[in-house]
């Protein structure tokens, strides 16, 4: 009987936290005002004003020593973006007209971790200004994410890379405090990643 109240109590416990973590509401104010500035687009090309409980919003920025346009043509080479995002992109490739432009239509296989696994998702970019931002969303019966990319001019010829990712739908809450840590290690790994391959590029 004890061993079965230990284990009732513990499931109970288990469950409370979940349900608090996911109701801590991230934050739409990023490290720097560049994340900032593409966290808010990324938030109202899906119709929020702000994230709730059932958002997830992941976020970061990298400076690198290049300018916008080398930066830019290493990421818009989308063919390539598994060989400096591998643990996120499996493979990427266009969907029609190879371009960068409002409608362009791409396809990605992504591994998203436990418990999505590997999908593969149909994208249209929604928000174009060649060589400063990029974004695209997705709207499903239970979810919606939408994704940005900002390259931003810095002084004395640098380029500050900024990426956000926001999710939101009726059962994120359930996965927020399975996915969110490494949903952020991924994102900041691919920002730092991207600087590193422009920088290869550029020699």
């Amino acid at each position: 009987m004890k061993i079965l109240l230990t284990i009732v109590l513990t499931l109970l416990l288990v469950v409370a936290v979940f349900l608090l973590y996911a109701r801590i509401q991230p934050a739409n104010e990023g490290k720097t005002p560049d994340e900032t500035r593409a966290i808010n687009v990324a938030l109202e090309n899906i119709d929020l004003s702000e994230p709730t409980w059932q958002t997830i919003v992941v976020c970061s920025s990298y400076e690198v020593n290049l300018p916008k346009k080398v930066v830019w043509e290493t990421w818009s080479r989308i063919g390539e973006w598994n060989t400096w995002s591998p643990s996120l992109v499996k493979s990427a490739r266009w969907l029609g007209q190879e371009s960068w432009r409002d409608g362009a239509a791409f396809e990605q296989t992504l591994d998203l971790g436990f418990p999505l696994g590997t999908v593969t998702v149909h994208d249209t970019v929604g928000t174009f200004l060649e060589a400063e931002v990029v974004g695209w969303q997705h709207r499903g019966d239970h979810l919606v994410y939408s994704i940005i990319w900002l390259f931003e001019d810095l002084p004395d010829g640098k380029t500050m890379i900024v990426n956000a990712k926001i999710v939101h739908g009726s059962f994120v809450w359930l996965l927020k405090p399975i996915v969110m840590n490494r949903w952020q290690e991924q994102i900041e790994a691919s920002v730092a990643a991207l600087a590193k391959q422009a920088s290869v590029n550029h020699k």
